[in-house]
């Protein structure tokens, strides 16, 4: 039917629809594509320290500083203003602590925090994801030789944390508190 084919193409074009590549992109969106870097640099540190405060108490702090560098774009979409740019979505620094607790030898509870750095979504350094911090709960025991059972609230503060934003401003959020509860049989 001409005036369907027709009314179909106008909302493509009205929509963003590119024929070249047979994406559909909505009002309000945006469409990127992220592609291989020829050459690049990590250049950085880690440091961890494990303890066993007492005989039932260990702790974990890990600290990873880690700033990126593109050498070189390289490929037919050769990019140099892009040289010396930092890897979108990596922060430089991030900081693990961990405290557990195993009162009994079936039964470990712990608490954990995570901490990244601020960082970039796009490789020009115009938008900027926040610092952030998530804090984990978990619990877990072992029934028997082939049976265990754990409990973990992830996020259990529900921090808004921020894991992208788009080129329009659409700001993507990590996921709210969540609560598993997963049993382990092993044959």
């Amino acid at each position: 039917d001409p005036l369907w084919s027709r009314g179909l193409g106008d909302v493509y074009k009205r929509q963003g629809y590119n024929p070249t590549y047979h994406e559909f992109i909505g009002d309000g969106g945006s469409y990127s594509e992220r592609r291989n870097i020829e050459r690049s640099e990590v250049t950085g540190i880690e440091l961890e320290l494990e303890a066993q405060i007492s005989k039932s108490v260990s702790a974990i702090l890990n600290y990873t500083y880690a700033p990126t560098k593109i050498t070189r774009s390289g490929g037919p979409a050769d990019q140099p203003e892009f040289k010396g740019a930092s890897f979108p979505q990596s922060p430089e620094d991030k900081i693990f602590a961990s405290i557990n607790w195993t009162p009994v030898d079936a039964a470990t509870v712990w608490v954990s925090a995570t901490y990244w750095g601020e960082q970039f979504e796009d490789l020009a350094g115009l938008r900027r994801i926040n610092s952030a911090t998530s804090v984990d709960l978990g619990a877990s025991y072992q029934i028997d030789e082939k049976s265990s059972i754990q409990l973990r609230i992830e996020n259990a503060a529900d921090s808004e944390i921020e894991s992208g934003i788009s080129s329009s401003g659409l700001i993507s959020l990590s996921a709210p508190r969540s609560a598993w509860i997963t049993f382990s049989y092993r044959n």
